[in-house]
């Protein structure tokens, strides 16, 4: 479950990004995204990993049935 996230560019010590844009938002995250998240791994496109994605054949299949 993903939120809206603009990623400002972090200033020298690295916190600008948390004040403006992770941190306000975080009070307003729904229960099941705060629980969902602590286990959460990042998709990968390496087709080895446990946490693959298949970019290309996401897209194919979308752009199929948008077609339809």
């Amino acid at each position: 479950m993903d939120g809206n996230s603009v990623n400002y560019a972090e200033n020298s010590d690295g916190t600008y990004h948390d004040k403006v844009d992770a941190d306000p938002v975080s009070e307003y995250d729904p229960k099941v995204r705060k629980e969902v998240g602590k286990e959460w791994n990042n998709p990968s496109t390496n087709s080895k990993s446990k946490d693959y994605f298949d970019v290309k054949g996401s897209e194919n299949r979308a752009n199929k049935r948008l077609g339809e």
